[in-house]
């Protein structure tokens, strides 16, 4: 036994060694790739300022409602603004913040990483529009994507998170550094992401920014909220995911103590499997929509639900935004970074952890010191009875309407 877990440990360095090595050969070939494009002098336009925010859904409807608070700063009130933005969230930005953001660059992040041709196109209609100013408020900055695009813009102020090391080792971080003009330093005392955006923003423009909260107002002219939750059983990362019969339960639970039915929501990569699709075509108050919606058609739907039952993903979020009661299952992840709202942002979300986080001794802080950067724990350690006592405690609490 104990040769066993030699030997799947020898394995499990070995293959991280190869993985390190075809990062660092990735990453080479590109920096000398894009660099072919810096031969080319760079023109200013004055008055033009891109925005870089390539990461996910959830992360830009942290960061959307800053985009006002640049609009309306003396530093970049009549500066022309291009988002070059991710294809995941395109949907939402045209629909809400196009009157702020006349133009869009967007980009496939996996094609960024992945393919030389469709890279060079992007990289070089970025060089070619001739942006005065950048501005790069991602905090885990990644080396491939965000700091390359900075690099090869040609802008003449590149302002950018000093960060952590998330995405990026310390000599990468030291190499692309020197790209930027002007480095924000964040402090550590501000946690959240939200907060993080905050006061990025709020250095960059030399502003007091108020207490601002994620937003999504409706678009529709419906404004009578339906009887039914959204639940979103899905995840990027399978360790985010708690299981689909635990889901089902509680939304067995909604609706035969309050006669709530269920919306479930989800992209491809959340689509249950044979034997979960037949119990949930079993359940006439379950209406399965993963991998029929569109993105604006998910917030849609969420803006009507009386509340939302979630992993950590986008969708917890774009409840918040769109002020539900929202009801997180999370396996520690990202702890105090991307779960833990802080109650002045918002005190209408609930979490359900691991019983190695609810029984822990440690405060805040210490569980941030341990989670924040990730976790293994494991979601299917949470109980269904934990998550159905966190949701009937905000009925009684009347939190849901």
């Amino acid at each position: 036994m104990d040769k066993n877990k030699v030997r799947v440990s020898i394995l499990a360095s070995i293959r991280n060694i190869l993985l390190r090595v075809i990062d660092l050969q990735r990453l080479v070939r590109f920096f000398v790739l894009d660099s072919l494009l810096l031969t080319k002098k760079p023109i200013h336009n004055p008055k033009t300022l891109l925005i870089i925010r390539v990461d996910g859904i959830g992360d830009y409807i942290l960061f959307r409602n800053f985009l006002e608070a640049l609009k309306n700063s003396p530093r970049f009130k009549d500066y022309k603004y291009t988002l070059c933005g991710s294809q995941a969230y395109k949907e939402l930005a045209l629909a809400y913040d196009s009157k702020i953001v006349p133009e869009f660059i967007w980009i496939n992040s996996n094609k960024m990483k992945c393919h030389t041709f469709y890279r060079w196109k992007i990289f070089r209609e970025i060089r070619t529009r001739g942006f005065e100013v950048v501005l790069n408020p991602t905090y885990s900055r990644n080396p491939i994507c965000d700091d390359s695009i900075v690099r090869i813009s040609g802008a003449k102020e590149k302002i950018g998170c000093k960060g952590d090391y998330v995405h990026e080792k310390r000599w990468e971080k030291n190499i692309f550094n020197r790209c930027y003009t002007e480095l924000i330093d964040i402090s550590s005392s501000t946690i959240f992401e939200f907060n993080k955006n905050k006061e990025f923003i709020g250095k960059v423009t030399m502003t007091d920014l108020y207490q601002y909260t994620p937003t999504l107002p409706s678009l529709l002219n419906k404004t009578e909220i339906a009887h039914y939750a959204v639940i979103c059983p899905g995840s990027l990362l399978i360790k985010k995911r708690w299981p689909m019969k635990c889901f089902i339960q509680v939304m067995d639970f909604l609706y035969t103590t309050h006669g709530i039915s269920s919306v479930i929501v989800g992209d491809h990569r959340d689509l249950p499997s044979k034997e979960d699709t037949y119990i949930l075509s079993q359940h006439p108050y379950i209406t399965n929509h993963i991998n029929k919606l569109t993105l604006a058609e998910t917030v849609e739907i969420i803006q009507l639900c009386k509340l939302v039952v979630s992993n950590d993903t986008s969708v917890s979020h774009i409840g918040v935004a769109t002020k539900k009661p929202v009801f997180v299952i999370s396996n520690g992840e990202h702890y105090g970074r991307f779960t833990e709202y802080p109650k002045e942002v918002y005190d209408k979300i609930y979490y359900a952890y691991p019983p190695t986080i609810t029984t822990s001794h440690l405060n805040f802080k210490e569980l941030v010191e341990l989670y924040q950067y990730g976790s293994r724990l494991d979601i299917k350690t949470i109980s269904v009875q934990a998550v159905i006592d966190i949701i009937e405690k905000s009925f009684n609490r009347n939190d849901v309407k």
